[in-house]
């Protein structure tokens, strides 16, 4: 008999998040069009998202873009031991999955997150970056094989789209990290102790990171910088 597993949070969040821009975008948008949208999404909820908290993710989104952009994620999270290994091998296995497979290796992952030993707080900020990128990899599997008005932001050869899901799906569970590491407490080495602010919003902080980092991607096609393993740069 298998031992179930309950994930407490929905891509729904996500994948309604991504329908809301697709929808409302100008033409030719900007980053800034793209979070104004973002936060108008979080408005329009039927639990609104409070003012408050649309101010802090209205930086936040931004950090988010750039901590992605220049592959500075890692560097902003309070991880250590089981967590970061966790991130590693959910990392590696994305990269090494198909498209195909993709969708069975999350929940697989979810499996592995359940069992392993960390605690509880470590885990809230890992099951929202599992479920975004669960709801990333469905949501574009299906708008690769049905674009909508996606189409003016995705390649016109159906097989590079396809092979840019597993970098979409890593781009929403990376951005949500660092949308928690935003909100964690400042200089308190335990993992997601959060600071007041982010005991209220730290979820929502992820889940609008994720959808400004990964809507993003697809919309500017934004490279990365490579990483160089060097002291020597700060």
């Amino acid at each position: 008999m298998a031992i179930p597993n309950y994930n407490p949070y929905q891509t729904d969040l996500l994948t309604n998040g991504f329908n809301y821009l697709i929808a409302n975008l100008p033409g030719s948008p900007t980053v800034n069009d793209l979070n104004t949208t973002i936060l108008a999404y979080f408005t329009s909820l039927p639990n609104p998202v409070s003012s408050e908290a649309l101010s802090i993710m209205q930086n936040t989104n931004i950090y988010s873009i750039n901590n992605y952009i220049n592959q500075t994620i890692a560097v902003n999270l309070n991880y250590g031991g089981a967590a970061s290994a966790f991130i590693e091998t959910v990392l590696s296995g994305i990269k090494e999955n198909t498209t195909d497979s993709l969708t069975d290796y999350l929940l697989s992952a979810q499996e592995l997150l359940a069992a392993a030993d960390i605690n509880t707080a470590s885990k809230e900020a890992l099951y929202v970056a599992l479920t975004n990128a669960q709801g990333s990899c469905a949501y574009w599997q299906t708008t690769v094989a049905t674009p909508g008005s996606w189409a003016a932001y995705l390649h016109s050869n159906e097989a590079v789209n396809y092979a840019n899901i597993p970098t979409w799906v890593i781009a929403a569970f990376t951005a949500v990290l660092s949308g928690y590491a935003q909100v964690q407490a400042v200089a308190i080495s335990e993992p997601n102790v959060f600071n007041t602010q982010g005991r209220q919003v730290s979820a929502f902080m992820g889940y609008g990171s994720a959808l400004a980092v990964t809507a993003g991607k697809v919309i500017f096609k934004w490279p990365q910088k490579p990483v160089i393993n060097c002291g020597c740069l700060q």
